[in-house]
């Protein structure tokens, strides 16, 4: 469930969430078509791109329950123009992705200084 509360909670309060990291979620279709009409006047800014700090970032695996759903709600935000990094890892919807996912998130949140 904390994919959905990424998407639900950070997309309408992006002034206060600049990244947004989804492990292993995505919209059921039919929930998906309420989104996609709750999020449009979001999504259809232009400036969209600019109130993101970072692409926003999805993670899931191939056996992963949630695949489908994922990759469906990622293509609402590719089909707006909206920067976005996938990653599709091997596995399925387990603690062995999400340590994957959570290391590779962390190391663009907390950048080491060279």
């Amino acid at each position: 469930m904390g994919g959905f509360v990424v998407l639900n909670t950070g997309l309408t309060h992006l002034d206060t969430f600049g990244e947004l990291y989804v492990f292993s979620s995505g919209y059921w279709p039919r929930e998906l078509e309420v989104f996609k009409a709750n999020i449009e006047p979001l999504l259809s800014d232009p400036k969209i791109n600019e109130r993101f700090v970072q692409p926003i970032y999805f993670g899931v695996g191939e056996t992963d329950i949630a695949y489908r759903n994922s990759m469906r709600t990622l293509a609402v935000f590719a089909d707006h123009g909206v920067r976005n990094f996938s990653v599709l890892s091997s596995h399925g919807h387990e603690w062995l992705n999400w340590r994957r996912y959570l290391w590779q998130t962390a190391q663009i949140m907390f950048p080491q200084e060279r």
